[in-house]
Formats: C-alpha cells, structure tokens, sequence
C-alpha cells in the first residue's frame, strides 16, 4: 500500500537574529540528509515495546525527525510517555484526533503502516543514533550556510559578524556524545571562538558524504 505521508516542509520560521532560521533547507537543490526508514524503524519499535522510550527519549527529540508526519508522532508518543500513558494504536489516534491532526498525518492507515513496520525493537537504538547523526547534519548544513550566507551581505565590522556567527554556532549546537564532527567542533568551542566559524564552514564539505 502506497504511504500517505503529506508533503515535506522545511520553514521554521525566522529568528531575531542576522543569520536567521531556515532549519532543514536544501543546499543547490540537493535533499537535506534524512533516513525516513530509521525513522519508521523507531516508532515502530516504541509502538511494539513502550519500554524503549527510555532508550531513545530524552536523547531524540521529536525535531530530530525530518518527516513531519514522523515528527508530529513521536511528539505525541512523548506526550502520552510524559503523561504515564500506554503509547498503542488506539492512544496515539484519540491523542491526535482530539488535536484534530490525525488526518492531516496520513489518518489510521498512516499509524496502520508504522505499526507493522518493525517485526522487533531489538534495533532501536541503532535506529534513533541514526536519525540523530541525520539531524545533526542538518543542523550543521543550516547554521554553515547561514554563516557563508550573512558572511557574503554583512556590511559592518569584521569583529562583530564573527560574534553573531560565535553566536550562531553556540546556539545551533546539541551534539552526539561521539563522532568526528562533534569532536571537532567541541574542541573548536574549547578553544577561541574564531575557529568556531572556521570548523562549521568546513564541515560543509563532508555533511552531505553519506
């Protein structure tokens, strides 16, 4: 059966700061980096044994998802974990029915379709690291270009737009415990906060390898 998944957004809005926010965007066209399948994979999984919500929650935020139909559904399986509630099918339709948002997310066949997706949770932590890495990378993608971006239109000093990049790059940044990306940029943080700029443009060119 076809996936009724409604279509992918990628505006957030726009922050009070020069760089803005334009989170998830494409770079020339080319797809933000995202595994819709892992994330298919853990919300099966939470819907087959609740009990890995603990393995993937706080760790994975609903933002990691790229979809928003994936998204909008781990929010609410937070919600209902939040609230001591049993996250099954018949929970998530009355939460997300009672927001009016169930038909807007591909209805009961959408929630049919995540449910049947995974035949064991024994890889949902496999799953959720890479949804993370994804949405790290994004993260990345976004600020970088921000940066190369305001870099390009700035018309003040040189010290003040390497503030708001320091700034930038401060605020767009909740990494992986591990990975050479988030090393990098943790030592950059550690150090002087020009390298900061300099270690989030860099890793432009190795976001989009995988």
């Amino acid at each position: 059966m076809a996936e009724t998944y409604p279509t992918q957004s990628v505006s957030r809005g726009s922050r009070g700061d020069a760089f803005g926010s334009r989170g998830g965007e494409s770079i020339a066209g080319r797809v933000p980096p995202q595994d819709l399948d892992a994330e298919k994979a853990v919300l099966s999984s939470v819907l087959l044994d609740n009990v890995v919500m603990n393995d993937v929650y706080p760790e994975l935020k609903p933002e990691d998802f790229y979809h928003p139909a994936h998204k909008q559904l781990f929010q609410s399986m937070v919600a209902l974990n939040d609230d001591s509630q049993p996250i099954d099918l018949h929970t998530l339709a009355d939460y997300l029915n009672g927001r009016k948002i169930l038909d807007a997310i591909g209805g009961p066949v959408f929630l049919a379709e995540i449910a049947d997706y995974e035949a064991t949770a024994a890889n949902v932590e496999h799953h959720a690291r890479i949804v993370r890495d994804k949405s790290l990378r994004r993260r990345l993608i976004h600020t970088a270009t921000e940066i190369v971006r305001t870099s390009f239109e700035w018309t003040g000093g040189g010290d003040e737009l390497l503030e708001q990049a320091d700034g930038t790059v401060g605020r767009g940044r909740r990494l992986p415990a591990g990975g050479r990306a988030a090393r990098r940029l943790r030592l950059a943080h550690s150090r002087w906060p020009a390298a900061r700029a300099w270690v989030i443009i860099s890793i432009i060119s190795i976001s989009y390898n995988k």
